[in-house]
């Protein structure tokens, strides 16, 4: 780390010793070496997703765990997330397997 002097600048607040690094942007037409063919798509959804400007919508009665309506403005296309808690998906595989027994799936 560099500090300049009290006589080049007149303070004395530190500067780091290197910019940060923008993220590289990742190929869509070239699988980049030593990343799985999985780790590559998860990596292009993650750019496109923060290069994107989408509208949200909370659909549900919760702040974090409900479900939303996510919009692209160029496409309007809207499609719907849900976020669930652990709980929640613990009550949806009892109802899963309730119903597979009353419907004699099991």
């Amino acid at each position: 780390m560099k500090i300049k002097s009290a006589k080049s600048a007149g303070s004395s607040r530190h500067q780091p010793d290197a910019q940060p690094t923008k993220a590289r942007k990742v190929s869509h037409l070239v699988q980049p070496a030593k990343t799985g063919l999985e780790e590559w798509q998860i990596a292009l959804r993650r750019q496109y997703g923060q290069e994107q400007i989408f509208g949200l919508r909370n659909a549900g009665t919760q702040k974090v765990f409900s479900d939303f309506q996510v919009t692209n403005p160029i496409t309007n296309g809207t499609y719907r997330v849900v976020i669930r808690g652990e709980q929640d998906e613990a009550k949806q595989r009892k109802r899963a397997a309730f119903s597979a027994r009353i419907n004699a799936l099991v």
